[in-house]
């Protein structure tokens, strides 16, 4: 039941929070791509890992676990990578306005025109830290909870023992 209140939050959410960051919608389509490509190479290899597991655990909870984990990581990555990005470096608009204004005054003062100090202002859309946490939160959401469905099955069949 959680993945798939993870899957609707996916649905509802990534998309916007992916055209609200910068992502154009040519690119967004091959951050969809991501998952499917990795979970390709990687979901038949945690598979064969899951059945030679021998922890205490069991052989499937541990991947159910770890799988669950990347899903809420990326819950919590995907409308907090910008402010990630921020955090990282990225140019924040909300908190340069005062310099914008000082280095407006600072380029009328030294002979500058404003139209070419304000060339020199980074554009709202230029937060590459941003992105890349608010993709890699799309990716781990979306493979993980894929991912997890296959041990969750696995499980659900090695515990469920048919009455004969």
């Amino acid at each position: 039941m959680g993945i798939e209140f993870s899957y609707a939050a996916e649905t509802a959410f990534v998309s916007p929070t992916l055209l609200k960051i910068g992502i154009d919608h040519q690119h967004m389509t091959l951050v969809w791509a991501l998952s499917p490509l990795i979970g390709f190479f990687a979901c038949p290899f945690l598979g064969s890992l899951s059945d030679r597991c021998k922890l205490n655990l069991g052989r499937r909870r541990p991947f159910i676990i770890l799988l669950s984990i990347g899903v809420i990581f990326g819950l919590l990555l995907i409308p907090n990578g910008e402010d990630l990005g921020y955090w990282f470096g990225d140019y924040n608009p909300d908190s340069h306005t005062v310099s914008n204004i000082t280095n407006k005054s600072i380029a009328i003062n030294s002979g500058i025109t404003t139209s070419e100090s304000e060339l020199r202002i980074i554009p709202h859309n230029s937060h590459p830290w941003g992105i890349f946490f608010t993709v890699l939160g799309t990716v781990l959401l979306d493979f993980d909870a894929d991912a997890c469905q296959s041990p969750a099955r696995a499980y659900l069949l090695d515990i469920c023992v048919p009455d004969t």
